[in-house]
C-alpha cells in the first residue's frame, strides 16, 4: 500500500475514532449523598390503591432539600383522589456510586404523621435532573399502600446554603 493509502487510512480511522467518541454516553465519575446537595422542585403523578376504596388518582408538586450529609426536607401539595393538602416531609437518604439513591420520608398534615414513603431515583440530565418512582408507602398502623407513583425534579439551585 503507497504512503498516500496509508495516510488517507489514518484519516478514516480518526474521523471514526471522533464520532463515535462524541456518540458514546458520558460517564460520570461516581456519585454520594453530597451529589444530590441543594433544593430541587418536583412532581409525583400516579395512583395509590386505598384501604377499602380502591385506586384512587394522585399528583403533587413541591420541593425537597437534600443537605448533602444523608437528610431531606421538603413540603408538597397535593391531590388524592381530588382531596388536595399542604404536607410536609423529612427523613433519610443513600446515594450509590452509580448515581441511583433511595430515600425514606415520614409524611406530615401538620404535626400529625399520615405515611412513610420510600423511593428509589436515579440522576438524569448531568446531575441536574431525578426519575424516581415510589416503591413502598406505609400507614402510621403499617397498613400498606400499594401505588404506581412516579416522580421527576429538577435541581433549583447547587450547594449546601440554606
Amino acid at each position: 500500500m503507497s504512503i498516500s493509502g496509508k495516510h488517507s487510512l489514518l484519516g478514516i480511522a480518526l474521523v471514526i475514532g471522533m464520532v463515535l467518541s462524541m456518540a458514546a454516553p458520558k460517564t460520570w465519575a461516581g456519585c454520594s449523598d453530597a451529589t444530590l446537595a441543594g433544593k430541587w422542585a418536583f412532581t409525583t403523578t400516579g395512583t395509590i390503591i386505598l384501604p377499602n376504596v380502591g385506586p384512587v388518582p394522585v399528583a403533587a408538586v413541591g420541593r425537597i432539600t437534600f443537605d448533602g450529609k444523608g437528610n431531606i426536607t421538603g413540603t408538597q401539595t397535593r391531590s388524592v383522589g381530588g382531596q388536595v393538602a399542604d404536607e410536609t416531609f423529612s427523613g433519610t437518604y443513600k446515594v450509590a456510586a452509580d448515581c441511583t439513591a433511595d430515600f425514606t420520608a415520614q409524611v406530615f398534615l401538620g404535626a400529625v404523621l399520615v405515611r412513610t414513603s420510600t423511593v428509589y431515583l436515579t440522576l438524569d440530565d448531568g446531575g441536574r435532573e431525578i426519575r424516581a418512582i415510589f416503591t413502598s408507602s406505609f400507614l402510621p398502623d403499617n397498613t400498606p399502600l400499594p401505588s404506581i407513583l412516579t416522580a421527576q425534579a429538577k435541581r433549583l439551585e447547587v450547594g449546601d446554603d440554606d
